[in-house]
């Protein structure tokens, strides 16, 4: 986002950056931009400085909404007293022992297992599944795609190495 900020200071010319590209072929060379390649646009009547940075923004926002999020969080267990590590099962209370109690616990003790079982693995999935299907919208779909696939192997490993530590 800074260097998309810095691109539209005067000085720098959008026109030194145009390449000509020779064919082996016969016809017509081609000229490219390098920075419009890279992704590097100027501001102008169809393209505003919030069009170009609102991916940005909107990462920035999630970012900070996410943070808010944890922060209340572990502000409200610190005010009750409990564990300020993350949860790793939705039901705190139930065990196996209460399953045969009635139905509510037995749901309840189902949930806390496909919590823990799946929850990150789905959570991964859905992320990249999500990433996916959105190829179309991201200029560089194949880094958006090894980006995903990066992030499920560090929280896979992230999930190996948190249940040996258990």
């Amino acid at each position: 986002m800074l260097l998309k900020m810095i691109y539209q200071i005067e000085y720098i010319q959008h026109g030194e950056w145009n390449v000509t590209c020779t064919n082996s072929t016969p016809g017509p060379n081609k000229t490219y931009n390098s920075a419009e390649w890279l992704g590097f646009y100027k501001v102008s009547d169809s393209n505003t400085l919030a069009h170009l940075l609102s991916g940005y923004i909107a990462v920035i926002m999630v970012v900070t909404l996410n943070t808010v999020v944890c922060t209340r969080q572990k502000y409200k267990r610190h005010l009750k007293g409990r564990s300020l590590a993350r949860p790793y099962i939705m039901f705190p209370r139930v065990s196996y022992k209460e399953v045969d109690k009635d139905i509510i616990h037995c749901v309840k003790y189902l949930f806390n297992y496909a919590f823990y079982r799946f929850g990150v693995e789905v959570g991964v999935q859905l992320s990249i599944s999500f990433t996916a299907s959105s190829i179309c919208i991201y200029r560089f779909g194949v880094e958006v795609v090894s980006i995903s696939f990066t992030a499920s192997s560090i929280c896979s490993t992230m999930r190996s190495i948190d249940s040996e530590s258990r």
